[in-house]
């Protein structure tokens, strides 16, 4: 069986699984769900070790294929119950997940060898998924309405492992290596600490975490130019002004009379 077969065998299966997962009883649906990630980490283990030879490099490839289940997974339960949405959620996740198999693809054998031609792509397309997933699953935990203190707890860990994966994939090298670590301590960090004052704010779920996931992208532009030697004073600007204009739409459609 090819590679790309086995891909394909995969994604269906886990489709299917995530398809399963809906049609339990609410109640039970948060533990099979964390159940199903398991089985997904299992499950992608023994296909990534096939390609890779460092198990560190192995883990490294998880953390996007399961921030997009688990993001998928919880945001599946506050969407609404027609079948066209169910559908269009299904083939949404079943092509997101086939896209995050072929994208750890490259990122192992670049890990590995250091040269593919289709890294550049990949990044790109690595890129869109992260921030995908990081919306989805910084509007499950908004949904809840946590405390301020358990926002940002919840999205440190939740930015700390897409962020280890970002740097992972960027610099192509040990996921564990010290520079890693520091880069995603931080970054998560000054996401948490904007999310637990957006707690405060009276702005949805929705808006918050797309101002999140905005500033996501602002983060992920500049680290990645640092990381690329290319962090010059022009691109600081650019990406500032994005951050600016981001927090400016979000201070002006915020109703400060309340939701």
């Amino acid at each position: 069986m090819s590679k790309r077969q086995k891909f394909i065998l995969v994604a269906a299966l886990i489709t299917l699984l995530f398809f399963l997962n809906q049609l339990v009883f609410p109640d039970q649906r948060y533990f099979t769900t964390l159940g199903l990630i398991g089985f997904t980490a299992l499950v992608l283990s023994g296909l990534f070790r096939q390609i890779a030879r460092q198990w560190s490099n192995v883990v490294g490839a998880l953390f996007l294929p399961l921030s997009f289940l688990a993001g998928m997974s919880f945001f599946y339960f506050i969407v609404p119950q027609g079948w066209f949405w169910q559908l269009s959620i299904i083939l949404f996740f079943a092509l997101g997940f086939y896209t995050s198999l072929l994208i750890e693809n490259v990122f192992l054998v670049a890990n590995e060898f250091k040269t593919v031609p289709l890294y550049r792509a990949a990044s790109t397309s690595g890129l869109l998924l992260m921030l995908t997933s990081a919306f989805f699953l910084f509007d499950t935990v908004f949904s809840f309405h946590f405390s301020a203190p358990i926002n940002g707890l919840l999205i440190f860990l939740i930015g700390l492992a897409l962020w280890l994966h970002f740097f992972w994939a960027t610099k192509l090298n040990r996921l564990w290596e010290r520079e890693n670590l520091v880069l995603a301590l931080i970054f998560s960090l000054i996401i948490a600490e904007i999310s637990v004052m957006i707690s405060f704010w009276p702005v949805g779920a929705g808006k918050g975490s797309l101002y999140l996931v905005s500033l996501l992208y602002v983060f992920s532009g500049l680290a990645q130019a640092y990381c690329r030697q290319r962090l010059f004073k022009k691109t600081i600007w650019e990406f500032i002004w994005v951050g600016l204009g981001t927090f400016l739409a979000l201070f002006l459609v915020t109703s400060w009379r309340g939701n």
